[in-house]
């Protein structure tokens, strides 16, 4: 059996783009990548950082930030340097080592979380292109590649997604959690209508697969987790954005 094709993302201080980077090449690449990120020195994932990924799906609960480990550096048949401060302070890439340098700007210290999108969607972009160049076929083109032999099955698939789309609190329920992670009462506040209503919505769309659910002291809160379903991705990222029927974050709605 092939072993999967190591890949190093680095940056400065791997907060933020050597993190997207990594998130998207695990997800792209499945099981025929092992995926790695860290930097010159280690920092704080930042708050940008997570809001950005969430809006995209992904939580980065198991994400940390590393300072280079020399001997995955030394093991990896492809390096990826994101940033250009990294030419006079990280290691040379051994020969065989197949290295990249993207140079994207780092976009935190503009504190917009709209650059920070920006770069996240351009480092989206070069993973997806990067993991065709080295020959493996992302998951969303696996997808794309089954639907004629296995249509049926993909047919079912999106039969589920439309179901649960046809509904307007189930719609606005996965477009407020692109925002954001939200508690049920929470919800209740900002669709109006009742507890038992919302919990049957979360059940339906947890049952889906499309929820994922995080204790914080006494509530719960649900965020969306599409990774795992690439081919719904366009389909939801589609969906209306409603950042501004969301209270400011230092005035978040309070549970009672």
């Amino acid at each position: 059996m092939k072993r999967p094709l190591r890949i190093y993302f680095l940056c400065a201080e791997n907060r933020c783009r050597s993190q997207i980077a990594e998130a998207y090449a695990r997800t792209y690449g499945g099981p025929n990548v092992e995926v790695n990120s860290a930097g010159t020195s280690a920092s704080e994932i930042h708050p940008l950082t997570y809001a950005t990924m969430q809006e995209a799906g992904f939580t980065l609960a198991e994400h940390v930030s590393k300072v280079i480990d020399r001997k995955w550096f030394a093991s990896a048949d492809v390096i990826v340097k994101l940033c250009k401060s990294l030419d006079e302070t990280c290691p040379p890439v051994p020969f065989g080592i197949q290295n990249y340098q993207w140079d994207l700007p780092d976009p935190l210290p503009s504190g917009q979380i709209e650059e920070v999108r920006r770069v996240r969607d351009i480092i989206k972009e070069k993973v997806r292109t990067l993991l065709t160049n080295l020959n493996i076929m992302p998951t969303f083109q696996v997808a794309a590649r089954q639907a004629a032999p296995h249509a049926a099955t993909d047919m079912e698939g999106y039969v589920e997604l439309f179901k649960l789309l046809a509904d307007k609190h189930r719609i606005t329920i996965i477009s407020l959690l692109k925002e954001r992670d939200l508690c049920v009462c929470e919800l209740v506040d900002l669709l109006q209508t009742s507890q038992p209503n919302i919990s049957q919505h979360l059940r339906k769309l947890k049952d889906a697969g499309l929820l994922q659910e995080s204790r914080r002291g006494q509530w719960v809160y649900y965020s969306l987790r599409w990774q795992h379903k690439p081919h719904w991705e366009p389909i939801l990222q589609a969906l209306p954005a409603l950042k501004q029927t969301l209270p400011e974050s230092n005035q978040q709605l309070t549970c009672k």
